[in-house]
């Protein structure tokens, strides 16, 4: 539990301190997918704690202006049974999308994190609430894919990307 709430504390004073969030220009955006998974739907992924709770403490900090103007519609939240596979894929998406140049993006997961196998040491995913125990290749999402969203969306978009 301390674990969790301080790494969330740590994330958001660094995003703080990297950038004045509050200091924003009318036509800068702030967008964030926020994830929690407490509960996992395979019976071989242990079930956490507070990942749902941490998340949803997160979103409120968004909701608040804490990170800029913002309006709900910018901000997309999957809890538990909702952070299925498809709809975080189509949440990175919609964010590609969304972004444009300055806006703020924020991505916050809580919940676990695995690697496949040996073989596939470099290769990370976190996990979906449908994710099976295994075969995460196919059910869960890469962090290679989610550096490659963070890549286009600061690259290409010239977003800021948290």
């Amino acid at each position: 539990m301390k674990t969790y709430k301080l790494w969330a504390l740590f994330f958001i004073a660094n995003c703080l301190n990297s950038v004045n969030l509050l200091a924003q220009p009318k036509n800068i955006n702030t967008y964030a997918v926020v994830i929690g998974i407490s509960v996992y739907k395979s019976p071989g992924i242990p079930q956490l704690n507070f990942a749902a709770s941490d998340a949803k403490l997160f979103a409120d900090f968004i909701k608040s202006g804490g990170a800029g103007k913002t309006i709900p519609e910018n901000i997309r939240t999957f809890y538990n049974e909702e952070a299925h596979i498809a709809a975080l894929y189509q949440a990175l998406e919609w964010l590609k999308l969304k972004a444009k140049r300055n806006d703020r993006i924020f991505i916050y997961f809580a919940g676990h994190g695995d690697q496949e196998s040996l073989k596939d040491k470099g290769q990370g995913y976190l996990l979906a609430y449908n994710s099976p125990r295994f075969n995460y290749r196919n059910n869960a999402l890469s962090i290679s894919y989610l550096n490659s969203v963070a890549n286009e969306l600061s690259i290409k978009n010239n977003a800021q990307v948290f």
